[in-house]
């Protein structure tokens, strides 16, 4: 958008990126210590901030529209965190709402439809089976289960608590005809391999509750509730009243590149996530309420990005030659040794990556020790990225331990790039080094 006034669009499509400039410029955030330069923010750009944006009432799902098994935003892996810990194939591909025992409770029984509902499905491990038996040192003696969902040749995974012969399994988003059927097949998670513990045939009967039975070993056995979209919809009300509140300030933040801003401020963003996690558990990411808010995030995103874009262009004329030291607000100096993608030169570093950036950090003083710094790789167009230091160099030698380096020498700080990191054009890439007392210094690598 170059300086101009950015104009907010709400969009109802997941995942969209409305007023970014097309160029691709690249950033550097490297902060010594705490890392606080990026939870700083400015209204440096100029433009003044448009009006809060009104709060976005729930809305059902236009006819037609798939709603249930739509992919989670990246970050929903955060309220997975033990599915992450065992890997991709066990980690939850629809959203467990944290409360859904409770709500399964809540579902009245009675005739409903299921036109983009909720089905929550309680499922419970025959009595004395004997699964992990013998189980570790006298404990673990439950199964781990994952459940599998198979929804009109759709699968989707749910992930189960350790150690638990019961869990509550949330299909949010779901629509299913009287009559219409759905499969889980419930597997133990173990080291070497995984044990089928059976499938289930579910077939809604266009009531709730409705049962379902397991067939083979492990035998589980189903009570499933359903409820209404508009149910579904009136209880996710309260998420939407948490979340709406935070996004109408998104457009409040701005980068700025001479104090090391170049991160959209947590304090907007994380309090927007939690809610909408809990939306969509009742909802599925799919439903056009969810959809428009996960817009709203990733405008302000895209709109920081390209404000940031224009301002790392703009510093190019007033930055040091590349190369050139320079001093920082706690007494150190930094220049940028050496910056490539030399085949031979990147083995020789052993960073694993094909390019590398080498940047040295003199100490303040003879008795001064320079401290690992905090690096963001951010580029002009897309999400910021925390980059740490693979090696140092110090006297001549590399070590793989950047947090102790002898007190007084310079250390060359060594980071392992992709060749995309370290490209020209079509605008040079920036450094910024901050410190915890303060001061931001942009540099050029080339």
């Amino acid at each position: 958008m170059g300086g101009g006034v950015y104009t907010r669009t709400v969009i109802a499509g997941a995942g969209a990126a409305v007023g970014c400039a097309g160029r691709w410029t690249l950033l550097l955030a490297l902060c010594v210590g705490c890392g606080r330069c990026s939870e700083r923010s400015s209204g440096s750009s100029g433009a003044s901030s448009p009006p809060p944006v009104a709060p976005v009432a729930p809305m059902a799902a236009g006819p037609g529209e798939t709603v249930f098994g739509v992919a989670a935003p990246p970050w929903a892996v955060e309220y997975d965190v033990r599915g992450e810990a065992s890997g991709p194939r066990h980690r939850s591909t629809v959203p467990q709402h944290p409360a859904r025992a409770s709500i399964f409770d809540e579902i009245p029984a009675g005739p409903v439809t299921l036109d983009g509902g909720l089905v929550l499905c309680r499922a419970n491990v025959t009595a004395g089976h004997p699964w992990d038996s013998r189980g570790v040192f006298g404990r673990h003696v439950d199964p781990d289960i994952t459940y599998r969902i198979s929804v009109d040749g759709e699968l989707e995974t749910a992930r189960g608590e350790e150690d638990a012969r019961s869990a509550v399994i949330a299909l949010p988003g779901i629509s299913l005809a009287p009559g219409a059927s759905f499969s889980i097949r419930a597997e133990d998670r173990d080291v070497g391999r995984d044990d089928d513990m059976g499938t289930a045939e579910l077939v809604f009967s266009g009531t709730s509750p409705f049962p379902g039975t397991g067939d083979g070993a492990g035998a589980l056995q189903y009570e499933c509730r359903a409820a209404s979209r508009e149910w579904a919809e009136q209880r996710a009300a309260q998420h939407f009243g948490v979340s709406d509140g935070p996004l109408a300030t998104l457009d409040e933040s701005h980068p700025n590149l001479d104090e090391g801003v170049v991160e959209l401020p947590a304090a907007p963003v994380e309090p927007v996530r939690e809610p909408l996690f809990r939306a969509a558990g009742l909802l599925g990411w799919g439903h056009p309420a969810v959809r428009q808010r996960l817009a709203i995030v990733d405008e302000a995103k895209a709109r920081f990005a390209d404000e940031l874009a224009t301002q790392v262009a703009a510093a190019q004329s007033r930055l040091p030659e590349p190369g050139a030291p320079v001093a920082l607000a706690d007494g150190s100096q930094a220049r940028v040794r050496e910056v490539g993608c030399d085949t031979a030169r990147a083995e020789a570093l052993a960073t694993g990556r094909p390019c590398y950036l080498v940047l040295e950090v003199a100490a303040a003083g003879p008795q001064a020790q320079v401290a690992a710094p905090r690096v963001i790789l951010v580029a002009g167009t897309g999400e910021p990225t925390v980059l740490t230091p693979d090696a140092a160099e110090v006297g001549g030698r590399t070590q793989r331990n950047t947090a102790f380096v002898p007190t007084g020498a310079p250390v060359g700080l060594i980071f392992g790039l992709d060749s995309a990191a370290v490209a020209p054009e079509p605008s040079p890439p920036v450094i910024v080094l901050s410190t915890p007392v303060g001061g931001a210094k942009p540099l050029r690598l080339y």
